[in-house]
């Protein structure tokens, strides 16, 4: 626990410090590579990158139209600003960096173990009820989410019926959480005590894998 506990700092310190576009670059493939070595599928990948995709277009297009600066004139002339695409590369780069370390920390640790970390918090009832509800909430949203895809993909992908079957998918969403939510208020002390039995391990055989991690994403971090 202590050694993963200093590779999410680590990650923290990157995130925060790194402020050249080739260092972020290295270091988003450094937590890329991570998470296929932590079993991260590659298809998971490619969704993750497409989501992104549509937050990357208006960063770079609202950039390059209002920042000042010159103009792109080869091979056609683009009132696009030679500065603001590069201002709008750099947020796109390290909000792809902050994506993927979020997600790297969010697998450092398993959802007992979070548990068992947020329970020696002083007065943390609300933020388990959360951790609880989210962790339970997680397969149940990909569920639904995959239900209406496939039920859109089965009506030809009418541009026309998406905004219907999004207000359906958080409907039902909304749906399983009020179910999650009884079912947890009736259960409490079953679940926290199936969560909280045993002893939060202060050294395991993962120690030496993030050690190695930390190491090679420290020396990384330096040599940039």
């Amino acid at each position: 626990m202590i050694v993963r506990s200093l590779f999410i700092v680590s990650l923290l310190l990157w995130v925060v410090t790194l402020d050249e576009l080739l260092p972020i670059f290295l270091l988003t493939l450094y937590s890329v590579l991570v998470l296929f070595a932590q079993g991260f599928k590659i298809a998971y990948m490619l969704k993750s990158l497409r989501l992104l995709m549509w937050l990357f277009i208006p960063i770079m297009l609202f950039h390059g139209l209002f920042t000042p600066g010159r103009l792109i004139q080869q091979p056609v002339y683009i009132p696009l600003s030679i500065e603001g695409l590069e201002r709008g590369l750099y947020l796109s780069a390290h909000i792809t960096l902050i994506f993927f370390c979020a997600l790297l920390v969010s697998r450092v640790f398993t959802t007992q173990e979070w548990f068992k970390l947020v329970n020696k918090l002083p007065k943390s009832e609300p933020l388990k009820t959360y951790l609880v509800l989210l962790a339970a909430l997680k397969d149940e949203v990909t569920n639904v989410l995959k239900q209406e895809k496939k039920q859109w993909s089965e009506q030809g992908k009418p541009w026309s019926n998406l905004p219907q079957l999004l207000v359906d998918s958080i409907q039902k969403v909304f749906l399983s959480a009020k179910c999650e939510a009884k079912n947890l208020w009736e259960n409490w002390d079953t679940r926290m005590k199936i969560l909280s039995d045993g002893s939060l391990a202060l050294w395991s055989s993962k120690e030496f894998m993030y050690a190695g991690m930390m190491a090679l994403g420290w020396s990384l971090f330096w040599m940039v």
